[in-house]
């Protein structure tokens, strides 16, 4: 046999194809697709969150940033993940200004006032979070964090 299948072939001449591999390979498993779905964006609203990781991360354009992934606790999206995050060290200080306000806020939510003194201290809080949703240019329509509020105050009274 000759032509662009060649490399299917074993030294006695015969096709060695495994056909459920190469269907598997096209059509993903069942659970493969569940897992994509964890990104989806959950719907726009107030939800608890627990902030499960807090780090210090650089961006592509060399800046850092805090970088939190927040995790639903309660009702039908609970376990979903949100990645929030906060450019405390932007070159552009009208970025950073929201940034800290932001942040400053969320200690604040999260009983810790003004004291963070490392990423990880965020770590395990639990929070209120006024999720929306944005897309991005790249990435499509994502969850974002529009802003915290404590477990006692109305979403409104967040804002002032």
């Amino acid at each position: 046999m000759t032509g662009s299948f060649d490399f299917l072939q074993d030294e006695n001449d015969t096709l060695n194809l495994n056909f459920e591999k190469l269907k598997s390979d096209i059509n993903p498993p069942q659970k493969a697709q569940k897992e994509d779905k964890k990104f989806e964006p959950i719907p726009e609203g107030d939800y608890k969150v627990e902030i499960v990781n807090s780090q210090v991360k650089t961006s592509k354009s060399g800046n850092k940033y805090l970088a939190l992934t927040l995790r639903v606790v309660e009702g039908d999206h609970a376990k979903k993940i949100i990645f929030d995050h906060f450019n405390l060290f932007h070159p552009n200080a009208k970025v950073k200004a929201i940034a800290l306000d932001k942040l400053g806020k969320l200690t604040e939510m999260v009983g810790l006032g003004s004291e963070l003194k490392n990423a990880s201290d965020l770590k395990d809080k639990v929070v209120n979070a006024r999720i929306v949703i944005r897309t991005d240019i790249n990435y499509g329509d994502q969850n974002k964090v529009q802003y915290y509020f404590s477990q006692t105050d109305s979403a409104v009274d967040s804002l002032f």
